[in-house]
């Protein structure tokens, strides 16, 4: 055989190997192998709020892991991450601010949850977080009925006023009132006056059960005056409890008042013949 024909297939057979040596490492980059995450799991209703009130809407986790944020997660949701070993893990409660779905955030007045975790590979991480107030926070409790009393004035342009239920939402007592075809409507105000300080977070809190829709506002005492600031227009309930954090920053921040008083109106909506509104543990708070 001759030499020249040897060394011709040596030739093509050392391109051969290493085009297959190109080939498969061409397909190792196109398709690395994948890392198996590590999970983290939260269940629904599972952050417990230690306030005086065991009554809270968190509605979203927003998850770091090393103080880098990985994202906000409406619960409950399992995600996967990218980590293995001890990693801090800091959790914070996400509120729908106003009630609103499309206004979600953070609440600054509750502290965070804060742990460190062992992630594996392939592993579920299960997390229960708790949290409670800043230890600066001030709560003004506005009424939360408890008494078997109110802490409202009926204003003069009312046809009824709020009374006190046993069938609490939490504690002794919660508050009501009714409207019909005779008592259409209801304007109370609270007969204690706040002072709010400008440039903090301001918020009023509130449980209520309703099929009739209302407002919750401020009344702006300043030099002898008083002026009334809607705050937000709280709808029916669905017959169930639920809790509502309304901003009350803006209006705060871009006005100049001695003091406030908070105020609940309503009048029954079109199509209504009988209305009801119970509240409980309505709270002014800021830090």
């Amino acid at each position: 055989m001759p030499q020249w024909f040897i060394i011709k297939c040596s030739l093509q057979c050392c391109f051969v190997f290493f085009a297959s040596l190109l080939f498969m490492s061409s397909c190792e980059l196109i398709n690395p192998e994948e890392p198996i995450p590590a999970y983290i799991k939260i269940d629904t209703n599972v952050f417990t709020v230690n306030t005086g009130s065991s009554s809270s809407a968190i509605f979203d986790s927003w998850v770091y892991i090393d103080n880098k944020l990985q994202g906000t997660y409406e619960m409950p949701f399992s995600i996967p991450v990218l980590y293995s070993g001890q990693h801090q893990v800091t959790i914070s409660a996400g509120i729908k601010v106003n009630g609103l779905n499309s206004v979600r955030s953070v609440y600054p007045l509750y502290t965070v949850y804060d742990t460190t975790l062992n992630f594996e590979p392939g592993k579920t991480a299960i997390i229960k977080p708790r949290c409670t107030y800043n230890s600066n926070v001030v709560v003004n409790v506005v009424d939360d009925f408890d008494s078997g009393t109110t802490k409202f004035v009926r204003d003069a342009d009312s046809d009824t006023m709020i009374t006190t239920t046993n069938n609490a939402f939490e504690g002794s007592f919660s508050g009501e009132f009714y409207l019909d075809t005779i008592r259409r409507r209801i304007s109370i105000s609270t007969l204690n006056k706040f002072v709010i300080p400008k440039g903090r977070i301001n918020i009023i809190e509130l449980n209520y059960n309703c099929n009739n829709s209302f407002v919750v506002g401020l009344i702006r005492n300043y030099v002898g005056n008083s002026q009334r600031l809607e705050m937000i227009a709280v709808l029916p309930s669905g017959g169930k409890w639920r809790k509502m954090y309304i901003s009350i920053v803006d209006a705060v921040n871009n006005l100049t008042a001695d003091n406030y008083n908070i105020y609940i109106y309503a009048q029954i909506d079109q199509g209504n013949t009988q209305a009801k509104v119970m509240l409980d543990n309505l709270k002014l708070c800021n830090n």
